[in-house]
């Protein structure tokens, strides 16, 4: 079984983080596919969401290791609403920890700026949230990415989304990364996609 760590800072985007837990479980209804387990991890025990939603994490961030996990994910947020913490140390050094064992680094919208302080995007292709007169874009850029316009960018072992409309897309992506293309078919017509 592979895992999927899923790290969230307060005010975290509540659809952007479903969207990895929902392709769990739909991965997990296929007996052709290799499970998917998603492990939460905050800083706390427990996270508030940007929309009102309280998440209790499956542990705390300093416990977690990162080698081991297939993938760490990082949802955007809503900065005003304290997703600015997602920059703090412990994050970053987990990031960079993961980086190094060779995970899979994901972000979506907003996320993305966690990747790029902790040096992680430098050099790469990469994609965030385009509005806010697009600060969080030249964030990336002063941060040495090299800015897509597209809605999912992949390059390497690095995946970005633009935004909360972008999420379930990033999450096939990271399917595919891990599983290749039979394994988002599958999932896609259990899920209703169109092919």
């Amino acid at each position: 079984m592979k895992r999927i760590a899923l790290v969230l800072a307060p005010g975290f985007d509540e659809q952007e983080a479903s969207s990895f837990v929902a392709l769990a479980g739909w991965v997990r209804t296929s007996e052709s596919l290799e499970p998917l387990q998603v492990e939460i991890l905050a800083v706390e025990r427990e996270v508030a969401g940007a929309h009102g939603m309280t998440v209790r994490a499956t542990k705390r961030l300093a416990e977690a290791e990162p080698r081991g996990f297939a993938a760490v994910v990082v949802p955007g947020g809503f900065h005003e609403k304290g997703f600015s913490h997602v920059c703090d140390p412990p994050m970053l050094e987990f990031l960079r920890s993961a980086e190094a064992a060779g995970t899979v680094l994901v972000a979506t919208s907003t996320g993305a700026r966690a990747l790029a302080a902790a040096g992680l995007l430098v050099g790469r292709r990469a994609t965030t949230y385009p509005f806010e007169d697009g600060r969080h874009r030249a964030y990336l850029a002063e941060c040495g990415a090299l800015l897509s316009d597209g809605p999912v960018e992949h390059d390497g072992a690095v995946l970005t989304g633009t935004s909360p409309a972008a999420a379930m897309d990033t999450a096939f992506e990271l399917l595919r990364a891990l599983e290749g293309d039979r394994a988002v078919a599958t999932v896609r017509r259990a899920m209703g996609f169109r092919p």
